[in-house]
């Protein structure tokens, strides 16, 4: 039985296996990548669920994508996005003079869009260093460090810690949120948006983005819900992200796929015709958690 790498017990269960050649292959026609050495003596990949907080992870827990292979991505314009639906969900809840940390803030768009509209401080942090220059070019504070390197000399300085689409790629999430607070003064917010796996997404075909070694492992309300049981922060708000236009295709592709029924070409026709009308009351690819710190 695996260690939960939130609760760290071992009330975890197996969900499935996934062959990893599959992935190899998927990553070379998909994206002209070759990921072959990251899973070399790996055969299949084994998805865990920790029955206390519904968190799903992978193991072997040590395939994780390094700075060669999000340089990779960097290259595609839909990777790091200028200004994301997550931005604009979650700007209200940031004050002129706020001093706002970004956990992997890339190229630094968010922060620098974000101190056109209010007078704030912005700091990122990005392991990714041909991004981070690109963040720092913008006038962007920027450190290339792990987040346990900072807790020390910044140590309840930020009144919004944030992270967007960045704890998926952390083998150890509840160690970086615990760090996270150590940043914040107290009664700051703790924002942090992630994958919805409670979305269609959990059953698209051969996402290899939702897997090793891009993502470590898959989030949902539940577990949001759970982490202020064991963390000194009070969970204020949680927003779904509704299904995207540029998502639509993709989420038509996947009801096809699960449903096969749904290809006749009637049902196919009416199906599109809903996620056209309704896409706003479809949960899309994302949600967000905003949590407030609280006395330990």
């Amino acid at each position: 039985m695996e260690i939960s790498p939130i609760t760290k017990k071992e009330n975890t269960f197996l969900v499935k296996k996934i062959n990893t050649q599959k992935i190899i292959e998927v990553y070379e026609r998909g994206y002209s990548l070759d990921v072959k050495s990251y899973f070399k003596g790996v055969d299949n990949l084994e998805i865990h669920e920790c029955k206390d907080s519904g968190y799903q992870f992978f193991v072997p827990r040590n395939i994780l994508g390094d700075g060669a292979f999000y340089e990779h991505f960097q290259k595609y314009p839909w990777y790091y996005e200028q200004w994301k639906w997550e931005h604009n969900s979650i700007t209200e809840y940031i004050n002129n003079d706020d001093k706002v940390l970004e956990i992997g803030c890339a190229e630094g768009n968010f922060l620098d869009n974000l101190s056109q509209r209010k007078k704030i401080y912005p700091f990122g942090i990005e392991l990714n260093q041909a991004a981070a220059r690109i963040a720092r070019d913008k006038g962007i504070t920027v450190e290339s460090k792990f987040l346990n390197e900072l807790t020390d000399h910044y140590s309840e300085e930020f009144d919004v810690v944030c992270s967007f689409q960045v704890m998926e790629h952390i083998d150890d999430p509840l160690s970086v949120l615990a760090d996270s607070l150590k940043l914040l003064k107290e009664g700051g917010k703790l924002i942090v948006s992630v994958p919805n796996n409670d979305s269609f997404i959990k059953d698209a075909k051969d996402n290899v983005l939702n897997m090793p070694p891009h993502h470590t492992g898959l989030w949902n309300q539940k577990l949001l819900q759970f982490l202020p049981s064991i963390l000194p922060m009070k969970l204020e708000k949680i927003i779904y992200e509704p299904l995207q236009e540029i998502h639509q295709e993709w989420f038509i592709g996947t009801m096809t796929y699960k449903y096969p029924f749904l290809k006749i070409k009637l049902l196919e026709k009416i199906l599109r015709s809903f996620v056209r009308r309704y896409n706003k009351k479809i949960h899309g690819h994302s949600i967000i958690a905003i949590y407030t710190k609280r006395n330990s």
